[in-house]
């Protein structure tokens, strides 16, 4: 009798990360390190991209776009990263957060932090 193989969402969904939990103030979060090591053990193969954006730059008589790992809105900026599994590709998108409020002018930390949990997300 031929086995049915469980897809990457039951799979995923089975795992116990309880012992891989951490506490931040009053929450509870799985690390992008533990999240991609437990991804990385089931399915090698995985691959993810930061989407990057163009982003409008005026500096001294040049006016242009240059390429970013976020977009910026009135709203505030956001990330946004794809996550392929045997052939799934899933995508989100993060709003760059300090101290759980939207950041509109983000420091090189806040993207990456942003761009980090965005692929939890994903793994989610």
């Amino acid at each position: 009798m031929a086995t049915k193989k469980l897809s990457v969402f039951t799979t995923l969904n089975n795992i116990n990360v309880n012992e891989f939990k951490e506490k931040k103030g009053k929450y509870d979060f799985l690390s992008w390190s533990d999240a991609v090591q437990l991804v990385l053990t089931i399915y090698p193969d995985t691959i993810w991209e930061t989407h990057e954006f163009d982003i409008p730059v005026t500096r001294n008589d040049w006016d242009g776009y240059l390429k970013a790992p976020y977009m910026i809105t009135d709203s505030g900026c956001f990330v946004k990263v794809s996550v392929t599994i045997d052939g799934i590709t899933r995508t989100e998108v993060h709003a760059v957060m300090d101290l759980n409020k939207a950041v509109k002018s983000p420091s090189a930390t806040q993207i990456n932090n942003s761009i980090k949990r965005c692929l939890v997300k994903c793994f989610a």
